[in-house]
Formats: C-alpha cells, structure tokens, sequence
C-alpha cells in the first residue's frame, strides 16, 4: 500500500557497518511512495570525519528542504 498522506520524506543515516542493511528498507520505502534516502555515513571515504559538523551540515540540508523531524534508534 503506497503512502498517501502526502510525500513524507525520510532520510536514513546509517552507521559505517550497517550502511549496506540500510539500502533494502531504503527502497522499500521508495517503493511505497516515500521520498526516501540513504545517505553515506560519516567517516565514508569522502564524507565528514567530525560527528558534529556531519551532523550541522545534514541538519541544515534537511531544515532548507522545508522542516526536520528526527528519530533515532540503534
């Protein structure tokens, strides 16, 4: 069932180790109507070593594409 509330859009930040597990869900959810994304983690070869301006700079995309709304889990 595609979502149909809107394009809700979900940017998935994996942990180094996990990154290809993520790529599956990731498509999922594209599948179902979701603008989704996976985004490289930090410390990927050409990706932000510092957490924190990783973290300012991801933030920042996601609040100049129009709101930011975060959920974590491990």
């Amino acid at each position: 069932m595609a979502h149909s509330t809107g394009t809700a859009r979900v940017i998935v930040v994996p942990g180094l180790a996990v990154h290809a597990y993520a790529e599956l869900p990731v498509q999922h959810l594209c599948d179902n109507g979701y603008d989704a994304s996976l985004l490289q983690p930090p410390a990927w070869r050409g990706v932000e070593h510092d957490l924190e301006r990783y973290g300012r700079n991801e933030a920042r995309r996601g609040l100049a594409a129009g709101g930011l709304s975060i959920t974590t889990g491990v």
